[in-house]
């Protein structure tokens, strides 16, 4: 299993994700920003697209939307991707998104066996934790959908703090996050901008 868990953007050094990934093909989730207003879709899905082909990938948009309660066959469009890109935006919009399309079934054996390299950054990374503990004081929880229930693909079992003690205006509350997870006694990462987290066979790194 191969994770590459990123507090913004691609990470300071874009090369890295690219020698991680078993090949070009990306598939890009923007369903972070669905309700939020942070950007429109189509904003979104075109800052993602430029930044992973400036790094070297083949980019396309995978809709969660288009695979709601089952539709669509989306192990079949995972199988034809090497890397799932999931950006950022409201954690909880994602996880949502997550749960309705089912995608912590659907990647669960392709990225287990290494054929697909999960990928993401600010809540695309958040979401790849146990659960949202600590989430709700850097991000809404509320919104149209507030009330379903949440998912998260449990791909490692540490939460992901971004955005802590950078220049972001969510640093302040990644600090709260923080430090409300370090006095439950939960396990949980802090990534600064710039820096991400690589999982390969279990163990992680900082990079």
């Amino acid at each position: 299993m191969r994770l590459y868990l990123s507090s913004t953007g691609l990470g300071a050094d874009p090369t890295i994700l690219r020698a991680l990934a078993p090949g070009p093909r990306v598939g890009i989730v923007v369903d972070a920003d669905d309700e939020e207003g942070f950007l429109t879709r189509r904003q979104a899905r075109r800052q993602e697209f430029a930044a992973l082909a400036a790094a070297g990938f083949t980019p396309t948009d995978l809709d969660l939307r288009r695979h709601r309660d089952g539709r669509g066959d989306l192990a079949g469009r995972l199988a034809a991707l090497d890397v799932v890109w999931l950006a950022g935006g409201n954690t909880f919009v994602l996880a949502r998104a997550m749960r309705r399309a089912g995608l912590a079934a659907a990647l669960r054996e392709p990225v287990a066996s290494g054929a697909l390299l999960y990928a993401g950054y600010s809540a695309g990374a958040c979401v790849a934790g146990p659960d949202l503990r600590g989430v709700d004081l850097m991000d809404d929880p509320g919104g149209r959908s507030a009330g379903e229930p949440l998912e998260t693909l449990a791909l490692v079992d540490y939460r992901v703090v971004p955005h802590w003690r950078s220049d972001s205006r969510l640093s302040a509350s990644a600090e709260l996050m923080a430090a409300h997870l370090q006095s439950i006694g939960l396990e949980h990462r802090c990534l600064s901008d710039g820096q991400a987290l690589v999982v390969e066979d279990g163990v992680t790194s900082l990079v």
